[in-house]
């Protein structure tokens, strides 16, 4: 679920965790079924909500500067004229 919060697919997670992409399917809809969620990003809401889910500040922070960088990138991109 963590993973899912930072915006990994099912793919990205299992590659992670060294796991089958079954397995983090699976694991995620029982997650999803049981907070009573209609779809993944709905469970991630909930479980923050509900304390089960917290981000450190280390993560928030990391998650804060990939965003910058993928900010950076696109005004370069934009800046030589690529289309996005």
């Amino acid at each position: 679920m963590a993973w899912a919060a930072q915006g990994k697919t099912y793919a990205e997670t299992a590659m992670l965790l060294g796991i089958s992409y079954g397995t983090v399917k699976t694991n995620l809809d029982m997650a999803r079924y049981k907070l009573g969620a209609v779809n993944v990003t709905h469970a991630v809401a909930l479980a923050i909500l509900y304390g089960n889910l917290s981000m450190t500040e280390q993560a928030i922070y990391a998650r804060q500067r990939a965003t910058e960088r993928d900010h950076d990138q696109i005004y370069i991109i934009g800046e030589m004229g690529a289309i996005r």
